[in-house]
């Protein structure tokens, strides 16, 4: 995948079938579900989360998910309360999560590893997306160095 592709899939609204391609040719994943499953959970009248599949990377398992925020929540705002929000989704014995948040055309994507005591700080591993006249010169570039 080169710069203009992912450009252009960070442009645009969110699409699984643009993400799992990311999620292939950048991050090598190829235990991609065919259909996403859907997680239930306490709160699934503010969120409907799914299960995209999972990668190994280094010895470690990373939880690949999507959720479509319902509520109030605001994508470019609350990153923190995202992040809580979806936190008891993500007890499934992964290491780590790269996770998508999507509502309307605003989507944001965030690599979650606190999930079994080691911490990250997430404001340095959360990228905002769907804007068109954006450049998403450091995503981009973090992406193409992962490749």
């Amino acid at each position: 995948m080169d710069r203009p592709q992912l450009q252009h899939i960070f442009q645009n609204k969110y699409k699984t079938e643009d993400w799992v391609r990311v999620l292939m040719d950048v991050f090598g994943a190829t235990e991609i579900r065919r259909e996403p499953r859907e997680l239930s959970n306490e709160h699934n009248d503010k969120v409907t989360g799914y299960e995209i599949g999972s990668l190994k990377r280094d010895g470690f398992e990373i939880g690949l998910y999507e959720f479509e925020i319902k509520s109030s929540y605001k994508i470019g705002l609350n990153r923190v309360g995202l992040r809580s929000l979806v936190k008891s989704y993500l007890n499934y014995g992964v290491d780590a999560a790269i996770v998508v948040y999507w509502q309307g055309d605003e989507w944001r994507v965030s690599f979650i590893c606190d999930l079994k005591e080691n911490k990250t700080n997430p404001k340095r591993f959360t990228y905002l997306m769907g804007d068109k006249a954006a450049t998403y010169r450091t995503a981009v570039d973090r992406f193409m160095f992962i490749e």
